[in-house]
């Protein structure tokens, strides 16, 4: 599938000299940008937290699998920092750009309406309502993961109306309610999910009640599983009905 090709590509170019030094420059950018701000501590602490928290992850699988835990803690670290970088860094390079655009058309609508014009409504990019989403949901230190388990169609999805979604779950790790869903059902949601520490034994279905606000969007690959499924990410499992 494309969407599949296009992660393939990029975590491959990532990995190269020229891929890591564009990332590093993403990264330098955004914290120069932010250097002094609030802002600039989120960077640093949702990169270093997402890459934490994803080389853990990779250390008790080495530790599980008969290797040594820093082996595969720093293995993941190494093949995924540059990664992670530029998505932090990209965000954070959209969202001042799009604030300073935001301004302008503050500004613009306002002379407009004193010269009796009509200006159309101003269109806020899907990673702004994305960060602001994350910002009041999910710690700091797990946005940078939340991201990257998501392709580049990621958004932040208003329920018009209930919507029934599945969990997969196998009562060891992964619990009957939690935050990961999905729409559909698949033969192998494993691979189509990405799931890690999730046998997927048992399925539950849920109503996600109208007016819930949550991430959508395409299943990102790993380097374990092949993804390309779809996915939501609530804010909250309280939420769920039971079907």
């Amino acid at each position: 599938m494309r969407m599949n090709r296009m992660i393939r590509i990029g975590r491959w170019f990532f990995g190269t000299e020229a891929g890591q030094t564009i990332a590093a420059g993403l990264y330098l950018g955004a914290l120069v940008k932010t250097w002094g701000k609030a802002s600039g501590l989120m960077l640093i602490g949702a990169t270093a937290g997402g890459l934490w928290a994803g080389g853990t992850q990779a250390g008790r699988r080495a530790r599980d699998s008969g290797d040594e835990y820093w082996d595969g803690f720093v293995g993941f670290i190494r093949e995924e920092w540059a990664v992670s970088a530029a998505i932090t860094g990209t965000l954070v390079l959209a969202t001042a750009g799009i604030g300073l655009a935001a301004k302008g058309g503050v500004a613009l609508a306002g002379a407009s309406k004193k010269g009796g014009g009509v200006l159309g409504k101003t269109v806020v990019p899907n990673g702004v309502k994305v960060q602001k989403w994350l910002n009041k949901n999910v710690p700091v230190e797990f946005h940078a993961e939340t991201i990257a388990a998501f392709g580049s169609d990621i958004k932040v999805t208003t329920a018009k109306k209930s919507i029934v979604a599945h969990r997969y779950w196998d009562g060891i790790e992964a619990m009957e309610f939690g935050r990961w869903l999905t729409p559909h059902k698949y033969s192998n949601p494993i691979s189509s999910l990405a799931l890690y520490n999730n046998l997927a034994t048992n399925i539950s279905s849920f109503t996600i009640p109208k007016g819930t606000k949550f991430l959508s969007g395409t299943v990102a690959q790993t380097s374990t599983q092949l993804g390309g499924g779809f996915q939501f990410r609530i804010a909250n499992a309280i939420i769920l009905i039971p079907l």
